[in-house]
């Protein structure tokens, strides 16, 4: 460098210039000459000392930017939150930054000198140690995912990256080192995975891995060893999150799942299938002999009373039994007597245990099937839309489309709701079922309206179900804006039952729908024998009269009556009102009499095609532009 050059170069004057005095004093030649070259002499003293000057200020001022680079190198390794050290060729640690010491509370002169031995746990220190050599001996870079133990004895996990340091001549003289805490990503890894093998809320296996644990243990049966599958299913389940509210359902589950877990009933393997269906398997010798036991000591600690907000609440159960190799020789056959098993118990009047028997299969297996030609219908879209016309109480004017869906069964052709309506909601099918149709209504709106129609109000019914699924309302709101449905034009209809079964989310849930804008109808007035005063207390638009009142107004005193009450009170309320059923124009006349303003039925129209309704609403007089 520059300050070398000048150092040389001083020390050559020097150099020569003392060496030229001591010779010349030490000579008696010609004064002059003398004189001459002594001066020569002084000269070159006066030249390297200045040119020592020089290097020696050059050597300050590198020294000076040396301790500037190193100060501001220290200052970037500190201000780095990873773990950052360099060892020399014994391990032994030679650097290490701030972090460093904030994470083993100890100051940076305890680690010079120190190696891993001296403050970690012997296994750790050993392979730390193991790894160094590694590093230098295959002179690679080496990345690893690490425990390592703090000095509160606390374990975090780091991905360290370790890596040989080599001299200017190449040759490994130790080696640096990296780590990153990871704990909180290995933490979101492993809930990760525990959640792809687990129901979330009960902490049971879910039905794949169930699947998975079972036929590994299938797989290592002893010669006289045998297994039994138990379907569980909650009787009326459905019931307790409604009237409870979906909270307290989740902590019955939880509480039931737990007991499961730590039993000493029997059985080895616990799983939740979904909703209140759990499942479990015994396994080992004679266990088919004791299936049917455990499955009734199972039931029985299901029905232990579940303490609640200071209440308690009991909770009974059907459960179906298969058993192996008896019934089947694989999992999935194991799976499917245990659920044919089930359905036969739940029939004889739940709270039972029912051993597979395959005499039964035929019945079984026809709402087996029933499953899924739904989940076919759906993927192929076989499910169609009617529109039934709604009138003022005249027949005059048309007011209202009330969807209803069918079923284009490709075997069996066209199929009405009470065929599939509700086993779809013992499923929990009804949902994806509702979505459908909800979707499809939504979108043939924004045609008719695209093509100059006047289209009023569509009614459109939604299963209590759908409103206990998260995102329902959400998809709703979506299809709403997605196909530019102007409010007003959707009305949403709900069974009178829902609000007698219903717990406290049912205000939130219908909060929703007001603020979106969307009329709520009650459906089946009048036969859900529930507390009249939701009336007041919900966001409610209209009533609809159900059938049964309707098709004996001209026999029974007592029908008239009700009817013209109802009529009355939705008056009194505000409601708006509409007759369903009507059949004649007996009916129709009494109904304009009580002063019930809309009627709906089979005297003007039955539920329409998709191509006639869009015909009587081309009929129509007014037409206006598309929106």
């Amino acid at each position: 460098m520059k300050y070398l050059l000048l150092m040389r170069l001083s020390l050559l004057f020097l150099l020569l210039g003392t060496g030229g005095l001591l010779v010349l004093w030490s000579l008696h030649h010609d004064t002059h000459l003398t004189d001459a070259l002594i001066t020569v002499a002084i000269l070159l003293v006066i030249v390297g000392s200045f040119l020592l000057i020089l290097a020696l200020r050059a050597v300050q001022k590198q020294r000076e930017d040396d301790n500037e680079q190193l100060r501001l190198l220290r200052s970037l390794i500190d201000s780095i939150p990873d773990l950052i050290w360099i060892k020399n060729k014994a391990s032994e640690f030679v650097l290490v930054n701030k972090q460093f010491t904030r994470a083993f509370k100890k100051p940076f002169q305890f680690f010079l000198g120190k190696t891993d031995f001296d403050f970690s746990p012997p296994d750790q220190a050993n392979k730390y140690y193991q790894d160094d050599l590694r590093v230098m001996r295959e002179r690679e870079t080496l990345v690893t995912e690490e425990p390592v133990t703090g000095a509160d004895g606390n374990v975090a996990w780091s991905e360290t990256t370790k890596a040989p340091l080599l001299s200017q001549q190449g040759e490994v003289i130790g080696s640096i080192g990296i780590a990153r805490n990871v704990t909180a990503r290995k933490e979101a890894q492993e809930r990760l995975a525990f959640l792809a093998a687990h129901d979330e809320l009960t902490q049971l296996p879910n039905r794949r891995t169930f699947e998975q644990n079972l036929a590994l243990r299938l797989r290592r049966l002893n010669t006289d060893e045998t297994a039994a599958v138990l379907y569980i299913d909650l009787d009326n389940f459905k019931f307790v999150n409604d009237s409870l509210g979906h909270l307290k359902g989740d902590i019955v589950l939880q509480e039931i799942a737990e007991r499961l877990l730590h039993s000493n009933q029997g059985a080895q393997l616990f799983g939740r299938i979904g909703g209140d269906e759990l499942i479990a398997a015994c396994i080992g010798k004679d266990a088919h002999l004791h299936a049917e036991q455990i499955a009734n000591d199972l039931m029985a600690l299901i029905h232990q009373p579940v303490n609640i907000d200071q209440s308690a609440y009991q909770f009974t159960s059907s459960i179906g039994v298969a058993l192996y190799p008896e019934h089947a020789h694989n999992v999935s056959g194991l799976l499917q007597c245990a659920d044919i098993a089930l359905l036969q118990a739940k029939r004889r009047g739940k709270g039972r245990v029912f051993v597979y028997n395959r005499s039964f299969d035929g019945l079984a297996q026809s709402e087996l099937t029933m499953h899924h030609d739904i989940r076919r219908a759906l993927d192929q879209r076989e499910f169609v839309i009617h529109y039934q016309p709604q009138y003022d109480v005249t027949g005059r004017l048309l007011v209202g489309l009330e969807a209803l869906v069918r079923w284009q069964h490709p075997t069996e052709g066209l199929l009405f709701p009470d065929h599939f309506i509700p086993y779809a909601e013992r499923s929990f099918l009804i949902e994806p079922i509702d979505r459908y149709v909800f979707g499809a209504c939504c979108e043939q709106i924004r045609h008719w309206l695209d093509a100059g129609l006047v289209v009023p109000p569509v009614s459109i019914n939604v299963s209590s179900v759908d409103l206990e699924t998260n995102g329902f309302i959400e998809h709703i709101l979506a299809e709403i804006e997605r196909w530019r449905v102007p409010r007003g034009l959707i009305e949403i209809e709900l069974t009178e039952r829902l609000f007698l079964l219903a717990g406290e989310q049912i205000s939130a849930l219908l909060a929703q729908f007001k603020s979106a804008g969307i009329p709520i109808a009650i459906d089946d007035f009048g036969t859900g024998y529930s507390n009249l005063g939701y009336l007041v207390t919900y966001p409610i638009n209209q009533l609809k009269i159900d059938r049964l009142f309707i098709r004996q107004l001209h026999t029974s005193k007592a029908h008239r009556i009700i009817t013209e009450a109802l009529v009355r009170l939705a008056h009194d309320l505000g409601l708006d009102l509409i007759a369903e059923g009507v059949e004649t124009d007996e009916e129709r006349a009494l109904l304009e009499s009580f002063g019930c303003p809309k009627i709906q039925g089979y005297l003007f129209n039955k539920p329409m095609s998709l191509e006639s309704t869009t015909q009587l609403l081309r009929d129509q007089v007014h037409t206006f532009a598309p929106l």
